[in-house]
């Protein structure tokens, strides 16, 4: 089975139809002979690049969904990030909501996991720069948050991306204002007291 590539225009036209098809109607609706006459190609023609049509949707996740998650931007706060992050699915509403149909939701999780978390993780260690805190502790904080913002955004996808990204942000930074500065303090605040405790014992040792 050969990947898409930029030089194969027979796999971009049925990647194109596909999408254009699953714009107008629901995509398990979509067969290969519907495909087929959409794209005025023969059945044996899909069938030389697509074993089925789950090949076809998890190839379109897999080699088209960089596009989606991947897009080049810098987010200086989580804020940032989310509302880019939602903005990018918003753009490519038509693929995403393809995808979210056809494929495990497992898949679509794991994506948007790996993409939240890497966000997350760049600004913790920028805020925890110079500061007593864990590796661990650090992922723990990333962890936390990663897993309720990709609940909140793979509902926004869920029922449609209608609700404003800058609304759904909003929300949620009324919710968690500040909750990663704290989280980082009270992690300090920790090893602050563990250090003073070790430097009671050895005084009392010495004594």
């Amino acid at each position: 089975m050969r990947k898409p590539g930029k030089d194969n225009v027979m796999e971009k036209r049925i990647i194109q139809t596909f999408l254009s098809l699953a714009k107008v109607m629901p995509i398990e609706k979509i067969s290969v002979s519907s495909l087929c006459a959409a794209c005025k190609i023969r059945r044996q023609t899909f069938y030389n690049h697509y074993s089925d049509m789950d090949n076809l949707i998890e190839t379109i996740f897999d080699h088209e969904g960089h596009k989606v998650f991947n897009e080049s931007y810098e987010s200086t706060s989580w804020q940032e990030g989310i509302y880019n992050l939602m903005m990018s699915l918003k753009k490519n509403k038509d693929f995403v909501t393809a995808v979210y149909q056809g494929i495990p939701r497992e898949q679509l999780e794991t994506r948007l996991y790996h993409q939240i978390h890497k966000l997350l993780k760049g600004i913790v260690d920028d805020i925890s720069k110079d500061k007593s805190i864990t590796e661990i502790e650090k992922n723990s904080i990333v962890d936390y948050h990663q897993y309720a913002f990709c609940g909140i955004v793979l509902d926004w996808v869920k029922y449609g991306m209608k609700r404003d990204p800058k609304e759904i942000v909003q929300g949620i930074d009324m919710v968690m204002q500040g909750s990663i500065h704290e989280a980082i303090k009270r992690y300090e605040n920790v090893h602050r007291k563990e250090a003073v405790h070790k430097v009671d014992r050895k005084k009392k040792v010495s004594i």
